[in-house]
């Protein structure tokens, strides 16, 4: 998870947001969100690091 810079807007906000990539400061995807909470300003994201090399293998040929 991290917390946002900014208050939470609110769920209504991030509507069809789950899914989407969470980038490191190098933009590589490092996880995808998952859920979040407006009361504690955080954003929850599923960690690729477990998944990374089977996504590697699968989407190499996207990257060339």
């Amino acid at each position: 998870y991290f917390r946002l810079p900014v208050k939470h807007p609110g769920h209504a906000f991030f509507q069809g947001c789950s899914g989407a990539p969470i980038l490191d400061t190098n933009n590589n995807v490092v996880a995808l969100v998952c859920g979040g909470d407006d009361q504690t300003d955080e954003i929850y994201g599923i960690d690729l690091a477990k998944y990374k090399v089977a996504l590697d293998i699968t989407y190499s040929h996207l990257l060339k």
